[in-house]
């Protein structure tokens, strides 16, 4: 049974969130009122969100309407975009798009301050790294205490990150003598170390275009550049699948030698998170990443199912494309999660759902009711 109530005041509607039975259906607004009003909600009740767009446009309007209300406020807000190309392409994804997704996993791990995250259906459809996998990566390193250089080159290999001569960009590493510079995910600037044997002597951000120091830090976290750290450990099982899923698609060996023998130094290679299922049989989702206390906010809902089909449509032919060009590739059930799985996760969130304002009749009675600001809540509870 539907429990109705009408709340003409947006205070009301916003104490009403805590004590909510079930969605929360708004009605009336439209445009940069729906960031006003999401952001009054994290000034009130200071909780994470995830903010969830039909398209990554649509995600990028809310975050820079939410960008504006925000201000020069100290508050994580952040995209967490999907990947510019589809799976079963073995084609690299952008290392800004990288860093972005490591960037917003990690502030849902350990934030300090109740984060806004915006994100679109494609980023949350796909399957993500395992949350404990940044976790056991991230390597705290303080100035003046003694780490492994070796090891911590060793380990951002093993991370994504890409030897360069100079840092330019997220997810390149250098090393000159006793300096090695490392582009981290969670930072806006490159780090600079510089070690005295095995001693970080001193930890600096620069600028990646000037290379002048914009910043000395006590100390810096280390993430993974991409979703998909090659572990020794994990390696002779991630070989034996890859060699298991070849024979199923009767790929040639010697196809299947090129993509063994980077692996087997430890080494990435373009693509490479295609096949993310075959390192972690047991993937997360964004939803495993979000606090408890979370609220999803969902915007455009009425094309949030359009959004969905059109994705997993594209997902299905770019795979059957693939399995006919006898390229290495995983089944789409192993990469990405359905939109019946999202919809239960965000149901049972009890969301507040951004709704178009319905219009019964027509004339002076429709005109009112688009110039009307009315905010509706519907919740749903059980009655035994």
């Amino acid at each position: 049974m539907a429990q109705n109530q009408a709340i003409n005041s947006l205070g009301s509607l916003i104490h009403q969130i805590p004590h909510r039975n079930g969605s929360i259906e708004c009605y009336g607004t439209s445009g940069s009122e729906k960031a006003y009003f999401i952001w009054k909600i994290y000034q009130e009740l200071r909780i994470p969100l995830l903010v969830l767009a039909p398209t990554a446009k649509a995600a990028q309007s809310v975050l820079e309407d939410l960008q504006f209300f925000r201000g020069t406020a100290a508050v994580p807000l952040f995209l967490f975009p999907a990947y510019n190309i589809l799976p079963f392409k073995f084609m690299a994804y952008h290392n800004e798009t990288a860093a972005r997704r490591i960037y917003a996993f990690y502030q849902l791990l350990e934030h300090k301050r109740p984060p806004i995250v915006v994100s679109s259906v494609d980023a949350l459809l796909q399957k993500t790294i395992p949350k404990q996998e940044i976790i056991n990566y991230a390597e705290l390193i303080v100035a003046g205490e003694e780490i492994e250089r070796d090891d911590l080159i060793a380990k951002l290999v093993s991370g994504g990150y890409a030897h360069a001569s100079i840092v330019e960009e997220p997810g390149d590493f250098c090393v000159r003598g006793g300096i090695v510079d490392i582009y981290c995910p969670l930072y806006r600037d490159p780090l600079r170390i510089e070690f005295f044997g095995d001693t970080a002597e001193s930890i600096r951000c620069f600028s990646a275009a000037s290379q002048r120091t914009v910043q000395t830090l006590d100390e810096a976290v280390v993430l993974p550049a991409r979703e998909m750290v090659l572990n020794k450990e994990l390696l002779p099982e991630f070989i034996s699948r890859i060699r298991a899923r070849a024979s199923e698609l009767e790929i040639p060996v010697s196809e299947i030698r090129k993509i063994i023998e980077p692996i087997k130094l430890g080494q990435g290679f373009p693509g490479i998170e295609s096949l993310i299922s075959l390192i972690y049989p047991q993937l997360d989702h964004v939803f495993n990443y979000l606090p408890e206390n979370s609220l999803v906010v969902s915007v455009g809902d009425e094309d949030l199912e359009k959004a969905a089909k059109d994705s997993e449509n594209h997902i299905i032919e770019n795979y059957e494309a693939a399995c006919r060009a006898k390229k290495l590739c995983v089944e789409p059930s192993s990469l990405y999660l359905e939109w019946s799985q999202i919809k239960d996760y965000i149901a049972r969130n009890q969301p507040l759902v951004f709704k178009m304002l319905e219009v019964l009749g027509g004339g002076e009675n429709n005109r009112a009711g688009r110039l009307q600001f009315k905010a509706a809540i519907e919740e749903t509870a059980d009655v035994s």
